[in-house]
C-alpha cells in the first residue's frame, strides 16, 4: 500500500530502547509494533546491548506510521545486528517501506546467508534514506543495498560507510538525488555502484571502491541529471573500467516512469561499452556535413524529449580519482553527455595489462564547455580518445581545453576527430609513445603488441590554440 506523508510542526519524538530491560526485547518486537501502527511522528529506537541476533527485518507499516524512524546505539558503541535467514525464501535482510524517512546511525549490520538478493533494501514509501557510518558484512550478498524506484523518493545519504562480502556494492534505480561519501566498498563482482536515475543531483565523494581483481566496475551508470560530480575517490583492482557513465543530460527531465522498465545490469553496460570504444577506433571519420547532420538530428530529438531547467547549473565532472583496474577497456568512460559543463581532471589511471584508453568519451553535445585536463595515464593503447565534442551548431560559442595532461601510450595520445567550438586548447601536455602490450579479457595468456601512431590529432571547427606540447615516440606528431 502506497501512502503519502506530510511533516506537522507540532510532531514530537517518541524514544523506546531495545534490548534487555528496554521497551523491546529484540529489533524485530520493536519493528512489529512499528507496523502494527503504535507509533506515529518521530520514533527514536534506541539500542541499549552490544549484540542483537534477529530474523529478516522487515519494516512496513500498513496503516498508521512514523514519520521518521532512528535507529542508533544509547551510547558511545557500536551495535552488531546479525540478520539470519528464518527460511530458504527468505531473500532479504532489512526491508524499508512506507515510513518517510529511515535514519541508521553508528550500527554493524551482519546479513548471514548467502542467498540474500540484498542485504538492505529500500522499497515505495520511503522518501529519505541517510545511513551514517554503518558497516554492513553483505554475508555474500547479490547486492549490499538496494533501493528500488518508487512515486515518493528523494534523496539516499550514505556517509562514512563500509560495505563488503557482497558481490555488487549499491544499486540505484530511479532516486532524484544519492550522495556518497567518504564510504567504503570490497566487493567481487559486477559494480561498486550502480546508478540509474531520475533528474535529480549526483555527488559521489571521497569514497574506495575495491573489485579484487574480480569485479567489472567501480561506478557504472546512466543518469539524466544537472548535477553529477564524482570527486576524490579510490578505484582499484576491476577488470573493465574505473567509472563508466552515460546519457549525463544537464537541462532534461525524464519521467520516471521510464525506469519502470526491466534495466539492463552492469555487465550489458559494460558489453555495450567495449563495442562502442571498438567501434570508435575502426569507423571513417565523418566529413563536416556528416557531422552538422548528426549534430542537428540529435538537437531535434533533445528539443523534442528535454524539458529546460534554465535556473539549474548543470555540470557533470569526474575530477581527482585514482583509478587502477586490470584487463580493461576504460579507465574512465562517459559515453553521452548532453548540455552539461564537461570537467574530468586531476585523475590518475593505470592499468594492469594494457587498457584500450584512459579516457574515452562517446557524444559530448551542446555541452557549454569541456575540460580535460592534468591526468596522468600509463599503460593504456590510446591515452584520451573523444569521438564527438558539440558545443554549439553553429561554431558560436563554447570552449574546449584539453591541457596538461601525462601520458604514455602505445597507440594514439590524444584523439579527437569531431570537434566544434569557438576555442580550443591543447596545450602543455607530455604525450610519450611506449611499446604497450594488452591482454584480451576472456584470453588473458593473448597479447597484442601496439606501437606509437599518432601524439595529438584532431579535426575540428573553431580557433585551435596547440603551444608546449611534448609529444615523443610516435610516428606523428600532431
Amino acid at each position: 500500500m502506497q501512502r503519502k506523508f506530510s511533516l506537522d510542526a507540532s510532531s514530537v519524538n517518541v524514544l523506546k530502547t531495545v534490548g534487555v530491560n528496554g521497551d523491546f526485547a529484540t529489533i524485530r518486537q520493536a519493528f512489529d509494533s512499528v507496523n502494527a501502527g503504535a507509533f506515529s511522528n518521530v520514533l527514536v529506537l534506541s539500542l541499549l546491548d552490544s549484540q542483537y541476533n534477529e530474523p529478516p527485518l522487515f519494516l512496513s507499516p500498513s496503516e498508521t506510521a512514523p514519520t521518521s524512524v532512528i535507529l542508533k546505539p544509547a551510547g558511545v558503541f557500536i551495535p552488531t545486528i546479525t540478520i539470519n535467514q528464518s527460511t530458504p525464501a527468505d531473500t532479504i535482510g532489512i526491508f524499508f517501506e512506507n515510513i518517510r524517512q529511515i535514519i541508521l546511525l553508528n550500527l554493524h549490520l551482519e546479513t548471514q546467508n548467502a542467498l540474500w538478493n540484498s542485504a538492505l533494501c529500500v522499497s515505495e514509501g520511503v522518501s529519505v534514506v541517510r545511513l551514517d557510518t554503518i558497516s554492513l558484512n553483505g554475508g555474500t550478498a547479490i547486492t549490499g543495498i538496494e533501493a528500488e524506484i518508487t512515486e515518493d523518493n528523494s534523496a539516499l545519504i550514505f556517509r562514512a560507510c563500509k560495505i563488503y562480502n557482497v558481490k555488487s556494492g549499491i544499486s540505484v534505480r530511479g532516486w532524484p538525488a544519492f550522495t556518497l561519501l567518504h564510504s567504503e566498498i570490497n566487493h567481487n563482482e559486477g559494480a561498486g555502484i550502480f546508478l540509474e536515475m531520475g533528474f535529480g543531483r549526483v555527488r559521489i565523494i571521497g569514497n574506495t571502491l575495491i573489485g579484487n581483481d574480480a569485479a567489472d566496475a567501480g561506478i557504472v551508470g546512466s543518469v539524466y541529471s544537472p548535477f553529477c560530480v564524482i570527486d576524490s575517490n579510490t578505484i582499484s583492482n576491476y577488470q573493465v573500467s574505473g567509472i563508466a557513465m552515460e546519457e549525463i543530460d544537464g537541462s532534461s527531465f525524464v519521467s520516471k516512469n521510464m525506469f519502470h522498465k526491466k534495466s539492463s545490469n552492469g555487465k550489458q553496460r559494460l558489453e555495450q561499452l567495449k563495442t562502442n570504444i571498438a567501434n570508435s577506433f575502426s569507423k571513417k571519420l565523418p566529413t563536416r556535413n556528416e557531422r552538422l547532420q548528426h549534430f542537428k538530428s540529435r538537437k531535434k530529438h533533445l528539443q523534442k524529449r528535454t524539458q529546460k531547467n534554465s535556473a539549474a547549473s548543470s555540470l557533470f565532472a569526474i575530477r581527482n580519482n585514482t583509478i587502477t583496474f586490470l584487463i580493461g577497456e576504460a579507465g574512465i568512460s562517459a559515453l553521452s553527455v548532453y548540455e552539461s559543463e564537461v570537467d574530468i581532471s586531476h585523475n590518475s589511471i593505470t592499468n594492469q595489462y594494457g587498457a584500450d584508453v584512459g579516457i574515452y568519451g562517446g557524444s559530448l553535445e551542446e555541452v557549454p564547455s569541456v575540460a580535460i585536463e592534468q591526468n596522468f595515464i600509463r599503460n593504456v593503447a590510446n591515452g584520451i580518445f573523444v569521438d564527438i565534442i558539440y558545443t554549439s551548431e553553429d561554431v558560436g560559442s563554447g570552449t574546449v581545453n584539453i591541457n596538461s595532461n601525462n601520458i604514455e601510450s602505445g597507440n594514439n595520445g590524444l584523439y579527437f576527430p569531431d570537434v566544434i567550438c569557438r576555442h580550443a586548447s591543447m596545450s602543455m601536455n607530455t604525450v610519450r609513445a611506449v611499446t604497450e602490450k594488452t591482454r584480451e579479457r576472456r584470453s588473458p595468456t593473448q597479447q597484442n603488441t601496439f606501437t606509437g601512431d599518432i601524439g595529438i590529432f584532431t579535426q575540428m571547427e573553431g580557433v585551435l590554440e596547440a603551444d608546449s606540447n611534448s609529444i615523443e615516440g610516435f610516428a606523428s606528431a600532431f
